[in-house]
């Protein structure tokens, strides 16, 4: 009877010790598992970040040219308003001395 009694106990020590060693390492693989989740969702956040930033810079650039060209444009049209300007100026003072020209040709009628 005493050897039944030694093989059950012993039988349930590499019981206990196989059901450790199991629970442990289903802990282990959780664990492990834990931090492969939280390590593609710090990748996921970095790559997002980084699509982000990329996405500021192109915007920035863009803004800028857009600028650029806005200010390059106002340039552009107040060039033409100062052409046209001094060309109506230009041919306001021709008008006028054609005018003046005629006033003196006509001899005055009093």
């Amino acid at each position: 009877m005493k050897s039944i009694d030694t093989e059950v106990q012993n039988f349930h020590q590499k019981m206990a010790k196989s059901m450790h060693s199991l629970l442990k390492a289903f802990t282990e693989g959780f664990d492990a598992m834990d931090k492969a989740k939280a390590e593609e969702v710090e990748q996921l956040q970095l790559e997002k970040d980084h699509r982000e930033q990329t996405r500021v810079k192109k915007l920035d650039k863009l803004h800028s040219g857009i600028s650029n060209l806005e200010a390059l444009t106002s340039k552009l049209k107040m060039s033409f308003d100062g052409e046209e300007k001094k060309e109506s100026d230009d041919a306001n003072v021709q008008q006028k001395e054609e005018v003046n020209v005629n006033e003196k040709d006509v001899a005055p009628t009093d």
